[in-house]
This record gives C-alpha cells, structure tokens and sequence, in this order.
C-alpha cells in the first residue's frame, strides 16, 4: 500500500485496502457464499495500528505528520484478526511501542513502528515468527549486517478451522 506518513497518505492505503476487500466480496458472491471460509490478507500496509499524533522532531525543530489511523482499523472491522499482537499506543503516539517490524534511521530521524502484517479470519494462528531483540539488531535499526532490510520478516502457521474446511473459494 502506499508509502509515506501523514493522512493524505493513511487515507490512500485506506482506500486501497478498501478495494481488496470490496474483490474479496465479489469473489464470495461468484461463488455464491455469504462468508468465505478463510481469508488472509498480508503484507508491508505502512501503517500505525493506532492514531499517530504529530510530535516534535528529535532535531531540526518542526513537527512529524500524524494522522487518523484508518487502514488497520479497517481490516478489524472487516473481521479479520492480526496474527501478531498489534502495537499499543504510548502515550498517543502508535510509533513507539515494543510491537514493531520496522525500524529506520534517515538522517536525525529514527522511525520504528509496526507496518507489516497478517491478518486473517477462519484460521487459527499456531505460531508465529519471532522477531529478534533490538540487541540482536544491532541497536542502531534496520538495515543491520545480520538484518539487511528495512522490514522483519514475518510469517505465521495458520490451521483452517474446523468448521471452515470443506470448499471455499
């Protein structure tokens, strides 16, 4: 979805995301189902589970772009649920939290914040990836000699319910 912050943007990937699940609806009705067994949606969204506040930059002077967090939410409402524990607000504030999969340094800017996930409904989540300790980086963010993107890799073991099993789309 598309990158960068600032609600301009939040909307955007709102909107995105907005049309895969308007094709995930058409695809119900082609196959003449009201709910789709399983349904997986995963991916880097680039956004917050939460609102992000504009907040002093840590040099430079000005502000941060915040917005109103629109495309996660949109995922929850659908009834898709995150394999990973989304990260919490601190203080008003999404991007600060110890759930995160991605942790940038760009000039005097340090951004780390979760934006990747998978979400899904009909499925039970067995396990999930671990993600590494912030000393198991490098403590100086992503990319790291032993991380070489900008990203974590994610992933989860999924069983489909019982219930949802036989002939789905």
């Amino acid at each position: 979805l598309a990158a960068k912050a600032g609600q301009v943007k939040e909307d955007l990937r709102a909107a995105q995301l907005g049309a895969l699940l308007v094709d995930i609806e058409r695809a119900r009705a082609a196959a003449g189902r009201a709910k789709s067994p399983v349904v997986i949606v995963a991916g880097d969204f680039n956004s917050d589970p939460h609102d992000v506040v504009a907040k002093e930059k840590s040099a430079g002077g000005g502000l941060t772009e915040g917005h109103v967090a629109k495309t996660v939410p949109k995922l929850l409402a659908y009834g898709l649920r995150s394999a990973y524990a989304l990260a919490e607000a601190k203080a008003g504030f999404g991007a600060g939290s110890t759930a995160w999969t991605t942790w940038k340094r760009r000039q005097l800017k340090t951004s780390k914040h979760q934006i990747d996930y998978i979400c899904c409904s009909g499925a039970r989540v067995l396990e999930t990836l671990m993600p590494p300790t912030d000393a198991d980086v490098g403590g100086k963010g992503l990319p790291s000699a032993r991380y070489p993107s900008d990203h974590l890799a994610i992933a989860a073991d999924l069983e489909v319910e019982a219930d949802e099993a036989p002939g789905g789309l």
